[in-house]
């Protein structure tokens, strides 16, 4: 991969959505794509024979090795997306709640208080 040749170059990807079959246009910066391909063209109703010949065909161009590391990747990529996900929703949160203190702060410096000795 030209990332690791070329110190001027990271690695990028769109997360895509499979349930949907649509891009969710979030950009993963240090992740390489995953092909979906294959699997998109066969929901959507590409004619068995010629996924499985694609398939045969990839087979063949790629060892069982490559095949797997790429099954490994892509768990491991989605295990990132994972946790990409939770991390935002964490941040969001945190915003969330950082806002809140704040508003209370505010309150409280704006609440009279009234002191009987």
């Amino acid at each position: 991969m030209l990332k690791y040749e070329d110190d001027r170059f990271e690695n990028a990807s769109v997360e895509f959505d499979e349930e949907k079959l649509l891009p969710t246009y979030r950009l993963l910066w240090g992740l390489p794509g995953r092909s979906n391909a294959l699997n998109i063209a066969s929901r959507l109703g590409m004619e068995p024979g010629i996924i499985e010949s694609a398939r045969s065909l990839l087979g063949s161009a790629q060892s069982e090795h490559l095949w797997f590391a790429q099954e490994t990747m892509d768990g491991h990529i989605l295990e990132w997306e994972g946790l990409q996900r939770a991390a935002e929703e964490d941040e969001a949160a945190t915003r969330r709640l950082m806002t809140e203190q704040s508003d209370l702060k505010t309150k409280i410096a704006n609440t009279r208080w009234v002191f009987v000795v």
